[in-house]
């Protein structure tokens, strides 16, 4: 979950004339990866209902599964399963 204090506002504390640089985009930055690999164990890689990691990151189940695809983030084969 995104907090106010996790973003760059470009009118808080800037002074004339100072560039600041580009805020991330919500949701992303260096540690999204593993907050969405940390939520998916949680879950036992649970993505849509009430006990899914997409409610437990406050985000779209449609949105995770993309931001999953974007990491190339998969479920683990189960050991001593062909699936």
């Amino acid at each position: 979950m995104i907090r106010v204090g996790d973003l760059l506002l470009p009118s808080v504390g800037r002074r004339d004339g100072e560039v600041l640089p580009p805020a991330p985009a919500a949701g992303e930055g260096p540690d999204e990866k593993q907050q969405l690999v940390e939520a998916l164990q949680a879950t036992n890689w649970m993505i849509y209902g009430e006990r899914g990691a997409a409610r437990l990151l406050g985000m779209n189940p449609e949105k995770l599964r993309s931001r999953m695809r974007y990491y190339k983030l998969q479920r683990p084969k189960k050991p001593g399963t062909d699936k």
